[in-house]
């Protein structure tokens, strides 16, 4: 169960970087380079989530979509090795 659980978690971080990168057009060398503007955009999110709801909607909906897809790979390789032992 905790090796789900961090399935969830890591799909759930990169919904939110899928986020920053294609509605806010920031850049995974912004860390680095501005991470001052970064930082202070998250954080102004975090601290009110539900005065954003584009986030907070977008987030769970790249979230739900990686897990369906997930979960469809992991059955596929499931049913592949159930096969191949028998």
């Amino acid at each position: 169960m905790n090796a789900w659980a961090l399935v969830v978690a890591a799909l759930a971080l990169s919904s939110f970087g899928i986020y920053l990168g294609r509605v806010l057009r920031w850049n995974s060398w912004d860390v680095f380079v501005r991470p001052g503007p970064l930082l202070s955009r998250i954080a102004n999110g975090a601290l009110d989530p539900l005065s954003h709801p584009r986030p907070v909607a977008l987030t769970i909906l790249f979230t739900s979509f990686l897990l369906v897809s997930y979960l469809v790979f992991y059955s596929l390789a499931r049913m592949g090795s159930f096969i191949s032992e028998q």
